[in-house]
């Protein structure tokens, strides 16, 4: 099935001297400042890119691109050029401030190697999405998993994810994929924290477990065939079919409310509203029993 492509679409600032680099990891953290009482932990999709090596022998160049991504803005810092200005490393070095990505240890282990600068409370959305849809050890890559809980396909050209990332200065696309892969990373962690673990929706059998996890898939299904005329149908169905086949108000009612936060995301990036009609509604009018 071919899946529509997952692009950035909201601001972004693109800093190459040390002093624009200073500035936007200050822009950073005021924007995290301000959305401190939102939520308990702040976080941004993070993401690096070097130059290639195709030389037996001779190693990758150090981290060229760092890429910061909140909400709709994402910085794209060229710190080839740069270097780590103090503010930077302060947003890096800070424990209140998470990071998310996919294989985000291996990428805080070589920025340490390159620039001798710690990477701290980071969060690996593969760990992230096998804790939330299947309780496996899968080895889940960003693209992957866009596909799985978005139904977007993320696009991972070699021309630009195999380029001179050490380039004077970076091109449109170059900026546009450095973009998205920490917009997908940030957008993607705050759909993931939304659903409740699968082993923790009901902890009474295996075969109640085995129901919540087939539950969880179904969920993710009606999520992939979502259109702007059909939301409330959807939720209908959700609730009569999906919801019906465990007889416990508190799972489905914790599986609902993962729905609409998670739809809550997809809507705001599709343009679609929300439902958010309570499950307790349904119940009481027989739709469940």
């Amino acid at each position: 099935m071919g899946y529509p492509t997952m692009t950035f679409e909201g601001q972004i600032t693109y800093s190459r001297t040390a002093v624009e680099v200073e500035k936007a990891a200050m822009e950073v953290l005021k924007t995290l400042e301000a959305k401190k009482n939102e939520m308990d932990k702040n976080a941004v999709g993070f993401d690096i890119e070097w130059k290639p090596t195709f030389k037996r022998g001779v190693p990758p160049g150090k981290v060229a691109v760092l890429q910061i991504c909140v909400d709709t803005s994402c910085q794209v810092m060229h710190i080839i050029h740069s270097g780590i200005p103090q503010s930077l490393q302060l947003l890096l070095e800070s424990s209140s401030i998470l990071k998310v990505g996919v294989g985000i240890a291996n990428d805080a282990a070589k920025f340490f190697k390159d620039y001798n600068v710690s990477i701290k409370a980071v969060e690996d959305l593969s760990y992230l999405a096998n804790q939330k849809l299947c309780g496996d050890t899968q080895n889940w890559g960003l693209a992957s998993l866009t596909e799985k809980l978005i139904c977007k396909q993320l696009l991972k050209p070699k021309k630009i994810r195999l380029g001179n990332w050490e380039t004077k200065y970076l091109s449109k696309e170059q900026l546009q994929y450095a973009a998205t892969d920490a917009f997908a990373s940030w957008y993607l962690y705050e759909v993931l924290r939304s659903l409740p673990d699968v082993e923790n929706l009901e902890k009474v059998t295996a075969a109640n477990q085995s129901r919540a996890t087939e539950i969880l898939f179904d969920y993710l299904s009606l999520l992939c065939n979502l259109d702007k005329g059909s939301l409330q149908a959807i939720m209908t169905v959700f609730v009569t079919g999906v919801g019906g086949r465990l007889k416990s108000m508190v799972v489905v009612t914790t599986l609902w409310e993962s729905v609409t936060m998670a739809l809550g995301y997809i809507a705001w990036c599709e343009g679609l509203v929300a439902v958010t009609t309570p499950p307790r509604a349904f119940w009481h009018r027989g739709a469940l029993e």
